[in-house]
């Protein structure tokens, strides 16, 4: 682009692109015209730029500019990315359904068949031997055990038996002699001394109940009443540790005509 001027003032410079906007709209309705150089007046002061036709309409004020309409070819631009596919088109509407054929005449219906006779029942073959045994299967896992079944009556105590060929002691014909069928005393006595709550006590003596000791049966005693009894050994004799209890069961290992018992009422045990 050629100048006549080369002094702009800022704000000239500023409303340039707006004025090259202009030009092109003036290019564009001169078309029929060969215009190749652009003339415009520039104000001195403020630098804004109006086309014209020639000098002669420039005011007081303004200095008369002219450029050539197109410039030089500038050089060519890199190659653009390729753009993203577009989305595919919507598929087209349905052709119309073609005519519907003539319906084709009906054929002669067949003649039914003459019905088969019914052949004779065949009779029945010999029946075949039988076969071999097969192998024994293996034998399945053992089940689990069934919970245990309540503990049943104690059966009647055995017959005596029957004595032994040593002479018997004289110190315990005494005593044999108070001793009843089961081991035990024929009388049942009380245990007035002290003795320690638990404690075993071994003797020919029979303490059946009422006093600090009782027999070491295996009976159960309820927890009320015996807490301190209880409290000594708990429920690992027997007894549901709930409500009752059970004392221990010595009677297998008591010394024949002697009985053992243990302590109920007495001084309870210090762990000291």
């Amino acid at each position: 682009m050629t100048l006549n001027r080369t002094q702009w003032s800022g704000t000239g410079l500023k409303t340039l692109g707006c004025i090259a906007l202009a030009l092109l709209a003036t290019a564009g309705a001169q078309q029929a015209k060969a215009v190749t150089v652009i003339h415009a007046c520039a104000h001195n002061g403020t630098g804004d730029l109006r086309v014209v036709a020639s000098s002669s309409e420039c005011k007081s004020d303004e200095h008369f500019l002219s450029w050539d309409e197109k410039g030089p070819v500038g050089p060519a631009g890199p190659k653009g990315d390729a753009g993203a596919t577009g989305p595919a088109g919507a598929a087209g509407p349905a052709g119309a359904a073609g005519p519907k054929g003539a319906t084709g005449a009906t054929g002669p219906q067949g003649a039914v068949g003459a019905t088969g006779a019914t052949g004779a029942t065949g009779a029945q073959g010999p029946a075949g031997p039988a076969g071999a045994t097969g192998a024994a299967g293996a034998q399945g896992v053992a089940g689990t055990a069934g919970p245990a079944g309540p503990a049943g009556p104690t059966g009647p105590q055995g017959p005596a038996g029957a004595p032994g060929t040593g002479a018997i002691p004289a110190n315990l014909t005494a005593i044999s002699d108070q001793l009843g069928t089961s081991g035990y005393a024929k009388e049942n006595l009380n245990f007035d001394a002290t003795c320690m709550i638990g404690d075993l006590i071994l003797s020919v003596n029979s303490y059946g109940g009422g006093g600090a000791a009782i027999p070491a049966d295996g009976r159960l005693l309820p927890i009320v009443g015996n807490t301190a009894l209880f409290s000594t050994m708990g429920n690992k004799f027997g007894g549901d540790g709930t409500t009752d209890f059970a004392v221990p069961d010595m009677r297998a290992f008591a010394p024949t005509g002697m009985q053992y018992s243990i302590c109920v009422l007495g001084n309870f045990p210090s762990e000291n």
